[in-house]
């Protein structure tokens, strides 16, 4: 059986870690706690389809480049 996500997660693990804000900073931005933020840094989880919109405005990148 094959698990499809709402976004790839090596790329929204990479787009965390390219940006130089920090984890805090990013949680204040997004309104996302920073375990979520941590789990989505580490490619354990990725972004509901709601929130990979709203990560990927905060980290000024079309929601295309996480898919």
């Amino acid at each position: 059986m094959m698990i499809t996500h709402p976004g790839n997660v090596l790329k929204v693990s990479a787009a965390l870690k390219a940006d130089l804000r920090s984890p805090s900073a990013l949680s204040a931005l997004t309104g996302f706690s920073l375990e979520e933020l941590r789990a989505y840094r580490n490619g354990w989880r990725v972004p509901s389809p709601g929130r990979l919109a709203k990560l990927a405005h905060v980290l000024d990148v079309p929601v295309s480049e996480l898919l």
